[in-house]
């Protein structure tokens, strides 16, 4: 017969102390006891104040709080082993009050620079760094997107305070206007590279470097040559009827047949072309200033329009002295009467790079268009389905004949 196993004397009263939620006092704390994950107890006297303890059962008092800008913080205290409760809560009282003055103890260890809110390193971002490195119509986007799209959602946090989470939350906000909220993060990018080059966050915590672009689906159109045939005709027409539109449809043409863009051509003046040597100087574009070589058609609309006076504008103004600001609506009637709705001004330039690669390859288009990724180019260097086709067809008929080819053997003399 088994002898009875004894109970130990204390067990049901152990069992009840391990099962029981630990208090915020000296003995209720020694007693609490590691669990399979982190887990805390919060003192109910002092907001905030609460003791850690993890699996491993190191045991450690925390204040958490709110920062001026909204975050939340959290201020290590000490280890439970250093430390009593009554000189815990002392301390965590003290902190409280250096938060309620405006503090905050969490970012002590840091310079007063790296406190800089987004909002006020945006500004000196888009001064000192934008507006003198890039063309006015990117910094004038720089600025839209930062001050209407990324600003009001996180434009009060510290700089050193944005997480990935953040900046995510401003790109998902966007899934609506996809390409747009990719164009967002390559700013946003940009700026959090420049603040750790200006050692305003440390280095390699870009917190919007690995986050995914949407996929772009690219919308771009070249025009065919019966469009194109259609577009000249309609500016021959429409001549008639715009008389003051002249300029404007000069510059269309211009565009046809440079590739350049539309603000690179308006800003054009007599003085920044050289008709004997057939280049035009490009001032303040995107890439800095180029040089433009002309082809025949281009100079040969230059010099049917050309001025006496070198420091007027190529293509001017209704008003006397100034140069033609827009052409968006000489653009539209053009296309309303070749019967393209959809095309935008842009298409020209497509078009040309199309034409250029077709003809010389991407390094020619890269040339021309004045691009300084060949990543850029191949965006607009589209080849002709016709051109595909025929370099395949031929490729295949060498291959046919391979298949159908006789193979002749010798035979071995005897």
């Amino acid at each position: 017969m088994r002898p009875k196993r004894l109970k130990p004397k204390f067990a049901k009263h152990s069992m009840s102390q391990a099962t029981k939620e630990p208090t915020f006092t000296e003995a209720g704390l020694r007693l609490a006891e590691p669990r399979t994950s982190d887990y805390t107890v919060n003192d109910p006297k002092v907001a905030g104040l609460y003791l850690k303890i993890t699996p491993k059962g190191r045991k450690v008092f925390v204040y958490r709080y709110r920062s001026t800008f909204g975050r939340q913080r959290k201020v290590n205290i000490g280890k439970f082993s250093e430390l009593n409760v009554a000189e815990v809560r002392r301390k965590a009282l003290a902190l409280a009050a250096e938060v309620s003055a405006g503090g905050d103890p969490a970012s002590d260890r840091l310079d007063k620079r790296h406190a800089i809110t987004v909002a006020a390193f945006a500004e000196k971002y888009l001064k000192e760094q934008a507006k003198p490195r890039l063309a006015a119509s990117t910094y004038k986007e720089y600025r839209r997107v930062l001050q209407t799209r990324v600003l009001p959602r996180i434009g009060k946090l510290a700089m050193v305070e944005v997480k990935r989470s953040d900046i995510e939350g401003v790109h998902f906000s966007m899934s609506d206007t996809p390409i747009r909220a990719n164009r967002m993060l390559s700013v946003v990018k940009a700026m959090m590279f420049k603040a750790e080059d200006w050692d305003v966050i440390p280095r390699g915590s870009n917190p919007a470097s690995r986050i995914k672009m949407n996929k772009e689906r690219p919308k771009q159109h070249y025009f065919t040559d019966a469009e194109q045939t259609r577009i000249f005709r309609a500016i021959d027409v429409l001549r008639a009827d715009m008389l003051k539109s002249g300029p404007a449809f000069d510059a269309i043409t211009l565009l046809f047949f440079t590739g350049c863009r539309t603000s690179e051509v308006l800003k054009l003046k007599w003085e920044d072309i050289d008709l004997d040597a057939a280049v035009a100087t490009l001032h303040n574009t995107k890439t800095g200033e180029a040089r433009l070589p002309l082809a025949g058609p281009a100079l040969k609309l230059l010099q049917s329009i050309v001025s006496k006076k070198q420091d007027s504008w190529v293509f001017e103004g209704a008003t006397a002295g100034e140069r033609l600001k827009s052409l968006v609506r000489p653009w539209r009637r053009i296309c309303e009467h070749a019967d393209l709705p959809e095309a935008c001004l842009k298409d020209i330039r497509h078009t040309v790079g199309t034409y250029v690669a077709k003809e010389g390859g991407l390094f020619s288009a890269q040339v021309v268009l004045r691009h300084t990724s060949p990543k850029t180019t191949m965006r607009y260097a589209h080849p002709f389905e016709a051109s595909v086709r025929g370099d395949l067809e031929n490729a295949m008929k060498h291959i046919e004949n391979n298949k159908t080819k006789k193979t002749t053997r010798k035979r071995k003399r005897k």
